[in-house]
């Protein structure tokens, strides 16, 4: 996974010599964009303004603390899905379980080492985007597993259809204006889910189940018609099949999603 870029950074500290001292580090050693402010109130009236990618709060502040001005900007749209980083001498075991309760993303302790205080921003910086990607991916396997179940179904359908096709009283339009529902969502959701196969197939059927609808409108489809549909259906019940034995190994995560080889 590639892990973005830091440049700017909010943030709200009431001490002036330790808010000079960061601001001063971030900007001059490491070219960071910086934007300081000494209470919450006056951060929160800037802050549709700023961009920042992150956002580091002192904790004990007069006025409004940390925690409440963390509340406040996660509210905000541009705000919602940012890291924010606590910078708190309070780094009891205790202190960061409930910190992380909040919502909080890392904890940088006071006192720190100023030459050390950007490597320590950004390895907070990386965890905070791979633990992203890895829930990411978590959710993304239950919801491919999902899919995979559903699959059984879709056979079933396609079965259905086969059945249809090979009645004596023929496959009238509305069954094949369903198999083209059922189909259309195959080729849709099967590479998505990293299943290429599905798609590819699906594809070569919907194709041919579109110029069926242009050029026939007759409530039978012809009997030539009806051998190519079942061929093509055959053809994607064998390959949703494959998919769903070769689900059954280890290596759940396939296809589409770049950086699921990392596992």
């Amino acid at each position: 996974m590639d892990i973005p870029k830091l440049s700017r950074i909010l943030l709200v500290e009431d001490s002036y010599h330790i808010r000079a001292l960061i601001n001063m580090t971030l900007t001059v050693l490491n070219d960071y964009q910086v934007f300081p402010f000494d209470c919450g109130e006056s951060a929160l009236e800037k802050a549709d303004e700023l961009e920042p990618q992150l956002v580091i709060l002192d904790v004990m502040m007069p006025g409004m603390d940390g925690p409440a001005v963390m509340k406040k900007l996660k509210a905000l749209p541009d705000y919602s899905d940012l890291p924010f980083f606590f910078l708190t001498s309070k780094v009891h075991s205790d202190d960061i379980v409930e910190f992380e309760r909040l919502g909080i993303s890392g904890v940088i302790a006071k006192p720190f080492e100023p030459t050390e205080l950007a490597s320590m921003i950004e390895a907070l910086w990386t965890r905070y985007h791979q633990s992203r990607s890895d829930l990411y991916i978590d959710q993304f396997t239950d919801l491919q597993e999902d899919y995979l179940e559903n699959l059984h179904s879709s056979i079933e359908l396609l079965k259905q259809h086969l059945n249809g096709l090979s009645q004596e009283n023929g496959y009238s339009s509305d069954q094949l204006n369903e198999l083209r529902v059922l189909v259309h969502d195959l080729c849709g959701s099967g590479k998505s889910y990293g299943f290429s196969d599905i798609s590819s197939s699906a594809q070569v059927l919907t194709n041919f189940l579109k110029s069926i609808e242009t050029e026939q409108q007759e409530t039978l489809i012809t009997e030539r018609d009806a051998s190519r549909i079942t061929a093509l259906i055959l053809g994607l019940i064998t390959i949703i099949e494959k998919t769903c034995e070769d689900s059954e190994t280890p290596e759940r995560l396939k296809g589409s999603i770049g950086f699921t080889n990392k596992r």
